[in-house]
C-alpha cells in the first residue's frame, strides 16, 4: 500500500492503522541531499542499528523472497491529522 507524501510520523500511523507488518518511507531532509535516506518500521517499531547491517547482510547473500504484489493508494492524511487533533485536545488521564 502506498500512502503518499507525508512526514515520518505518518509511517507509523499507517503501519499500525493498516496492520502492515512493516513499512518503508524515502525521506527528504532540508540538509544536503546526501542526509535523505530510508526509513523503515516493522511491528515492534522503527528499524536501526544491527536490524539494519542484518538487512544489508541479507541483501548481499542474494536471500530475498520473490513472488508478485500489488500497489494500492490510499490516503490516510486526514485520518492522521484527525487523530493527531484528537490526540492534543483530550483530557489527560
Amino acid at each position: 500500500m502506498r500512502v503518499g507524501l507525508g512526514p515520518t510520523p505518518l509511517l507509523y500511523f499507517a503501519q499500525k492503522h493498516l496492520d502492515a507488518d512493516a513499512g518503508v518511507m524515502i525521506t527528504g531532509s532540508h540538509n544536503p541531499p546526501e542526509y535523505n535516506g530510508i526509513k523503515m518500521v516493522v511491528r515492534g517499531g522503527p528499524v536501526y542499528g544491527d536490524q539494519i547491517l542484518e538487512i544489508g547482510r541479507v541483501a548481499g547473500a542474494g536471500d530475498q523472497e520473490t513472488g508478485a504484489g500489488q500497489i494500492r493508494d490510499i490516503d490516510l492524511r486526514d485520518l492522521y491529522v484527525e487523530r493527531c487533533c484528537a490526540t492534543m485536545t483530550a483530557p489527560a488521564t
